[in-house]
């Protein structure tokens, strides 16, 4: 079996908890727009919302480095990733419905009303990732050849377009007050996603990394720095002159901040040695995240309760903190039990 890269798994990690973070709702993700929140809650709730942000850029990095350089027929990935992912996401949004029909969610619980939730908005707002990713796996025949065949130089022009039309446009729209770039303009560039994921190829089997030093690593975490600073200014504008969260603002300028992650742990694993052991555990829970991901939801709902009990002893944003970790730490311990199900692994 081939050695899964340690920097992945770390990557996976770190991105499942900004993931249960981003669903924390008012709870943490959405505290600062709350009216009347304190400015410590309002700065932190930012802060962290903006932080935590680099969950999808990493996931579908990985997947792009991972799937991109492989050559396999198109009935193989057809048969082992299309089917699987569509598998996936039949299956956990029918037992996620189960719950929402024990929790009184579904006004009109029934076959009908499940179908079409799933054909539509989905059963589950954080389950759009599962379909853009069964998209991306429809796409990978085509994806491929773009990704191996594509530049350099290519790829450098890629990455200006995309912090142009989705960093600089957006903040330029947002302090002049005209508002949104033309969406028919935007429609023809590249959506974030698919832009990350064409990035993990080019980070794992193009990019110069023998250039990448520690003062150049250092560069790139000022950059991050200041990225960050800029998001917080524009969700920060945002918020005051339309009531809206700003998410939007953070895409292009998000680069720098997912970018100096990615080399940080790149850097972090090349050339050290690590134990057997510690491998096998960094690699066993890395292979639980999808799992964890699957299953948040209904862990976030069981376990409200902890965040109940402890917001008014430990204050709110503390107290989703520890929340979230339970929910992330419950769920690898979940899917890992799973995993040990034959036939269940391959799914999650």
């Amino acid at each position: 079996m081939k050695e899964k890269r340690l920097d992945y798994e770390l990557l996976r990690l770190l991105a499942i908890f900004c993931v249960v973070f981003n669903h924390s709702q008012e709870r943490g993700f959405e505290l600062y727009m709350l009216d009347g929140v304190s400015r410590v809650n309002y700065c932190g709730s930012l802060v962290l919302g903006i932080l935590c942000k680099i969950a999808v850029p990493l996931f579908f990095l990985i997947s792009g480095g991972l799937l991109l350089h492989r050559e396999e027929p198109i009935r193989v990935t057809l048969k082992k990733r299309v089917l699987r992912i569509f598998a996936v996401l039949i299956v956990f949004s029918g037992i996620l419905y189960l719950f929402w029909i024990r929790w009184d969610y579904a006004e009109t619980p029934g076959i009908g009303d499940f179908l079409k939730r799933l054909w539509s908005e989905g059963i589950s707002a954080p389950y759009w990732y599962l379909y853009t990713y069964l998209g991306l796996m429809i796409l990978l025949p085509v994806l491929r050849p773009l990704a191996q065949n594509l530049s350099n130089r290519g790829y450098q022009y890629l990455i200006a377009i995309h912090f142009v039309m989705f960093g600089i446009a957006p903040s330029v729209g947002l302090l002049s007050g005209w508002g949104p770039l033309n969406a028919n303009l935007q429609l023809t560039l590249m959506e974030p996603e698919l832009f990350y994921f064409l990035m993990g190829y080019y980070l794992a089997h193009r990019f110069p990394w023998e250039k990448i030093g520690r003062k150049v690593l250092g560069i790139c975490w000022m950059l991050a720095a200041l990225s960050a600073a800029v998001m917080y200014v524009m969700a920060d504008v945002s918020v005051r002159q339309t009531g809206s969260s700003g998410i939007g603002y953070h895409n292009g300028w998000m680069l720098f901040l997912v970018f100096a992650i990615y080399a940080s742990a790149r850097s972090f694993f090349t050339g050290r040695e690590v134990s057997g052991r510690t491998a096998g555990v960094l690699s066993s829970l890395g292979g639980c995240v999808f799992g964890t991901y699957l299953l948040e939801g209904i862990l976030r709902h069981y376990l409200g309760p902890l965040y109940e009990a402890l917001e008014p002893r430990i204050h709110v944003l503390p107290s989703c903190i520890i929340w979230v970790i339970a929910v992330v730490l419950s769920g690898l311990a979940i899917t890992w039990l799973l995993r040990r199900i034959p036939g269940v692994k391959r799914f999650l």
